[in-house]
């Protein structure tokens, strides 16, 4: 099986993304809050070894992709990412990338205060 390929970079091949996804966002559309936010932190791109032996390689990035568009479709969740170690921008129109956990607090900041002072990304 071929190195999987995120944003340039080899990832790891255990990180299942879209399905962890699905779970919050399930829970939020029951929610009546006027503002919902979900930040997803991330270690790579979406792989898993046994789940693309049996679908193929682009499976999961498919997967990821077609929950993300859903979500932002739907318009009633702002969806942001942090990266660690890795970038995720070409998953989520709203991230930023740290290289270590120890980074996590100020960028966790950084994009609350994003996410509340600005318009969803179209």
């Amino acid at each position: 099986m071929s190195a999987w390929q995120c944003c340039g970079r080899t990832c790891s091949r255990r990180t299942s993304t879209a399905k962890p996804l699905n779970g919050p966002r399930r829970a939020y559309v029951q929610r009546r809050d006027n503002h919902k936010y979900l930040i997803v932190l991330s270690d790579g791109a979406p792989v898993d070894d046994s789940t693309l032996y049996e679908n193929g390689d682009a499976y999961l990035e498919r997967h990821l992709l077609s929950v993300i568009h859903e979500i932002a479709q739907a318009g009633d969740i702002q969806l942001a990412a942090i990266g660690i170690g890795h970038a995720v921008e070409c998953y989520y129109s709203r991230s930023i990338a740290v290289a270590a956990p120890e980074e996590l607090e100020g960028a966790i900041l950084r994009l609350i205060e994003q996410l509340l002072c600005s318009q969803p990304p179209t």
